[in-house]
């Protein structure tokens, strides 16, 4: 009896040494389907994302002109709320595309990390 006490406290302390590993998914980061871009426009880091370490992403839709110009670029979505808006609005405007009919909700999605 005292041997299975024993070695029943030894398993249980073995137990509670050893902490829970809990596994969090991965933030939900949707996809685009951007059109094909013949120059892209690097997108710049906030300032205060940058000071902070904040990683992010930011889901923009745009239409393409014509002449492969972007217009009317809104933003759909982003995480965190309002930190890359006016960052990924700047890379999609400064972009060039490729189209000869133009191309109406493409819809693109930028993400930044440090």
């Amino acid at each position: 009896m005292r041997n299975t006490l024993l070695l029943s406290l030894f398993a249980l302390s073995a137990c509670a040494v050893e902490p829970a590993r809990v596994r969090l998914p991965a933030p939900r980061v949707p996809t685009g389907t951007g059109c094909p871009q013949t120059s892209a426009s690097i997108p710049k880091v906030p300032r205060k994302a940058r000071d902070n370490s904040i990683d992010g992403w930011v889901q923009l839709q745009y239409d393409v002109d014509l002449a492969g110009e972007p217009v009317n670029a809104k933003v759909l979505d982003g995480d965190p709320k309002g930190v890359f808006d006016q960052a990924g609005i700047d890379s999609v405007m400064g972009s060039k595309f490729r189209t000869s009919q133009g191309r109406i909700g493409c819809i693109q999605v930028i993400t930044f990390s440090f």
